[in-house]
């Protein structure tokens, strides 16, 4: 067991600072960062639950919290996919992990004990503050039993979604392995799976844009779902058992009865992954001593091409990378919607209309910045790949130029589909076009700004992508330079409500977001000419 640990502490230190020994200070940060993202959750979740309550009167508790738990779990069960596809079988440090002084069960179980430290985070971070919000609004007098069952409950909810991913992950890596040897066929499969996710998302905003425009459909709307959730719980199996567990201090018996049944199913389907996992390991890339090769004819084109063709190359090569990356990207457009309208159904005055496009403002640049931290580790994840980069023959400004448009591309996708979507149910057209150009500019500045953090000092020796983060401290100053920037551009139109003259303060607020956005490229121009020659 001692060896197992000693196992799972190398993998988990490359992904977190939390275990690391003799680091006070990188474990304070970590601490830190956990608790804001948690507040975070908590204030959206809150906010969203109280004009949900405000709006319908009551809400049937019972019926929440199992659709919650649902919903989370199955959230839970995509990331455990990805997670033991990326810690299982994809992971770079099996060579490293191989020839220690370890059986290899003894590595498949640390491996294991990684995957499910990880779903522990997500739930932490993500399910435990919607839970506790639900609680302070909804739960009475069993409310202190509430929070000790929920912040104990956390901790073993995602064994059963990590059992069903486990069993998932067979399938799934088969498809991946017939992939990887046929390119072409791959290209095509994502290129149609990205367009009904498109298309499937745009039919999702048009109903709910549909919905929320008209004030008898929105209370409508209201109702119907809060007596859906009350018919739904019942068929709500197993979760409406945990939510009665949590919610009633006599049926606390079903949490230790989900706990068991779950662990049952993850060791019937431990023997079936572990099969899997020997057979994968011995025959992964990095574990085979003969390479194979594909001639392909030579096909000429323009530098720039071939760097940004590089940069979507190495995105697609990690299974999760599109989701990991850019997630909020995504999500972007449907969560600004719901945020907006979410105020737009108050009535308010003057003064109140340009508070709300103060928020639409911060809330889209807050988006819009936590797409860009994917330049804060654009050098970083070249690792030993860089110094070839150094004496390739294309110059230094030209490879840091495509990493910038590679991330502004998809930045600027999201927020387009964002604003056209707001230009649908905001009243204020002027505020969203004004947003548009704004959260443009200012993610030029902060996708120069996060490649020159990472710039700065870039790491560049790792065995495995994701201990990058814990190695450059590049991602958390990027995320909070971006949260920083949706904040001062929020506040200085909310604040203007009282100064007058609105149309020049947007104004105003565009060109320094261009003159900024500006400033930050020839900074990035500077930090190239300097920098880049001096690493690797």
């Amino acid at each position: 067991m001692k060896t197992i640990f000693k196992l799972f502490k190398f993998q988990i230190d490359e992904i977190y600072d939390v275990f690391k020994t003799g680091g006070g200070k990188k474990f304070v940060l970590s601490v830190i960062k956990l608790v804001l993202l948690m507040f975070l959750f908590f204030v959206l979740s809150y906010v969203m639950i109280f004009a949900f309550k405000l709006k319908v009167g009551s809400l049937d508790g019972l019926g929440l919290v199992s659709m919650i738990l649902l919903v989370t779990q199955l959230v839970t069960l995509a990331f455990s996919v990805s997670n033991i596809i990326s810690t299982l079988y994809m992971n770079k440090n099996l060579e490293l992990l191989w020839v220690l002084p370890a059986t290899h069960n003894q590595v498949f179980l640390s491996k294991l004990m990684v995957v499910y430290v990880k779903e522990i985070s997500i739930n932490i971070i993500g399910t435990l503050p919607i839970l506790l919000s639900v609680g302070i609004l909804m739960i009475g007098k069993d409310i202190a039993w509430y929070f000790l069952a929920s912040l104990v409950t956390v901790f073993f909810l995602p064994i059963l979604p990590m059992a069903i991913a486990s069993l998932l992950s067979v399938p799934v890596m088969f498809v991946v392995n017939i992939l990887k040897r046929k390119t072409t066929i791959a290209i095509i499969l994502i290129v149609i799976l990205i367009g009904v996710l498109i298309y499937f998302y745009m039919q999702v905003l048009t109903i709910l844009s549909s919905t929320f425009n008209i004030a008898a459909q929105q209370m409508k709307f209201l109702i119907e779902t809060n007596q859906w959730l009350k018919s739904f719980s019942p068929k709500n199996i197993p979760f409406v058992f945990i939510a009665r567990g949590l919610m009633s201090f006599k049926d606390a018996y079903f949490i230790p009865a989900y706990i068991a049944s779950s662990a049952l199913i993850l060791l019937l389907a431990t023997p079936i992954v572990r099969a899997f996992f020997f057979r994968a390991a011995s025959t992964a890339p990095q574990t085979k001593s003969r390479t194979k090769f594909r001639v392909k004819s030579f096909k000429k084109e323009s530098a720039f091409v071939s760097l940004f063709k590089k940069e979507l190359i190495e995105l697609f090569r990690n299974p999760g990378g599109i989701f990991s990356s850019f997630s909020f990207t995504l999500l972007m457009p449907l969560l600004v919607f719901l945020y907006d309208r979410l105020f737009l159904m108050l009535a308010v005055n003057q003064t109140g209309a340009i508070m709300i496009n103060g928020t639409h403002l911060m809330i889209v640049a807050i988006f819009a910045g936590l797409s860009n931290i994917y330049s804060s580790t654009s050098i970083s994840k070249e690792g030993a790949r860089f110094a070839i980069m150094k004496v390739a023959p294309v110059d230094y400004y030209k490879q840091t130029a495509a990493k910038v448009i590679f991330n502004l591309v998809f930045t600027m996708g999201a927020l387009l589909i964002t604003t056209l979507t707001s230009l649908i149910y905001f009243t204020d057209k002027v505020t969203v076009i004004f947003t548009f150009f704004i959260v443009s500019f200012l993610s030029l500045a902060h996708i120069s700004l996060s490649i020159d953090l990472d710039l700065r000092n870039p790491a560049l020796s790792w065995s495995d992508e994701s201990s990058i983060s814990v190695i450059n401290n590049a991602v958390s100053k990027s995320i909070a330079y971006g949260i920083l920037h949706a904040l001062v551009v929020g506040f200085v139109i909310m604040m203007s409500s009282s100064w007058g003259f609105i149309t020049w303060i947007w104004v105003g607020l565009l060109m320094l977001t261009i003159i900024y956005a500006l400033y930050r490229c020839y900074i990035l121009f500077l930090r190239v000419s300097y920098k880049y020659e001096l690493l690797g």
